[in-house]
């Protein structure tokens, strides 16, 4: 068993050092100014298990600076997910949009921006720790009270307290994952996308987006999807010209 545990600890080790050298040396190639050698490596970085989000946030500065505004903003976005406070993601995110081609906003009011902000302030992980907590403390009051037969007020308050803890994170934890489930926000890829009244190329044309908008999908059929902006406008696209955030 403790063989096993070894062997493995020891292979995510040396995977983490792949990964690494890879982050390091596309670090390097950005610096020089070889943007296409640097995205192939943070790519690979990606591809090799890296999740993290300094390593998608270059990602989209490289692809910035190689002028593939789409791919730049829809690696900003992935970058955010993961660091919803980070504040050089959100300029570079609000610089990217201010750059493509469409000027539709997509921002919400300032009342609706504020609530969206505050409910989204946590990352998904610190909310999962704090509802895991909240739960292993009540446990481990449980087993006190079990084991000692003592119910003190002290003890009381403690337990009142957790359990608000565990159940306000647990209500807010789940509502993000119920929204994020139902959003299917993507972006833009091709330079010029003509959304159409159904799933054919043949039907009539609805409207025309550019490359780093941003979208959400609502349905797919075959390969197409249906999309709708941030004004409510929808039209259906083939799903090789988006991808999903």
């Amino acid at each position: 068993f403790f063989a096993l545990i070894l062997f493995f600890s020891s292979f995510d080790v040396r995977a983490q050092s792949g990964i690494m050298s890879l982050y390091n040396k596309a670090n390097s190639q950005y610096r020089d100014g070889d943007f296409s050698s640097a995205i192939v490596g943070y790519e690979k970085a990606i591809d090799s298990g890296g999740k993290t989000s300094f390593l998608f946030y270059n990602l989209g500065n490289a692809y910035f600076e190689d002028e593939n505004i789409g791919k730049a903003i829809l690696w900003y976005e992935r970058a955010r997910k993961l660091a919803p406070r980070d504040e050089d993601i959100r300029v570079n995110l609000r610089f990217a949009r201010q750059v493509k081609k469409d000027r539709e906003s997509e921002d919400n009011g300032d009342i609706q921006r504020l609530l969206s902000n505050l409910f989204n302030f946590p990352t998904m992980n610190e909310l999962s720790v704090v509802y895991s907590i909240g739960w292993v403390c009540l446990f481990f009051i449980a087993g006190w009270y079990v084991y000692y037969r003592e119910w003190k007020g002290k003890l009381f308050i403690l337990l009142l307290v957790f359990l608000f803890i565990s159940s306000f994170s647990g209500v807010w934890l789940f509502s993000r994952i119920y929204f994020d489930a139902g959003e299917s926000p993507a972006i833009v890829m091709n330079e010029i996308v003509t959304a159409r009244s159904g799933p054919g190329i043949n039907q009539t044309e609805v409207f025309v987006v550019h490359e780093g908008t941003k979208v959400y999908v609502k349905r797919k059929e075959n390969e197409w999807v249906l999309i709708r902006l941030h004004s409510g406008l929808g039209g259906w696209v083939l799903q090789s010209q988006i991808e999903s955030i």
